[in-house]
């Protein structure tokens, strides 16, 4: 976690200098959070993904499964979508549509 955790700061850093928007799509632990969050402007969404049948998807191991809560409460935004198949347009128009709506 420390190591992505400098690894992140040295990238959001970077991009402030020049401007740039940081996305970073896979934030697992509270202290991760809590790096992102210390930037000005910045937004933390917690994201749920549902099954095939429309069941939120559990996290994959202990460790997420102890962090999720955690996470999603200290998130700004949360955000369910679907699993997409190999359809990209599908999920382009779905992250345009809901990623825009979050602002």
């Amino acid at each position: 976690s420390d190591y992505w955790i400098c690894k992140v700061q040295d990238q959001i850093e970077a991009n402030i200098e020049k401007g740039v928007v940081s996305l970073d799509t896979d934030v697992r632990l509270t202290k991760q959070i809590n790096v992102i969050k210390k930037y000005p402007n910045s937004c933390v969404t917690h994201i749920s993904r549902l099954d095939k049948d429309g069941n939120i998807k559990e996290p994959a191991n202990l460790e997420e499964r102890e962090n999720d809560p955690k996470c999603k409460a200290l998130s700004d935004k949360c955000l369910t979508w679907p699993t997409f198949r190999d359809d990209q347009k599908e999920y382009v128009d779905f992250v345009k549509k809901n990623f825009l709506a979050l602002s």
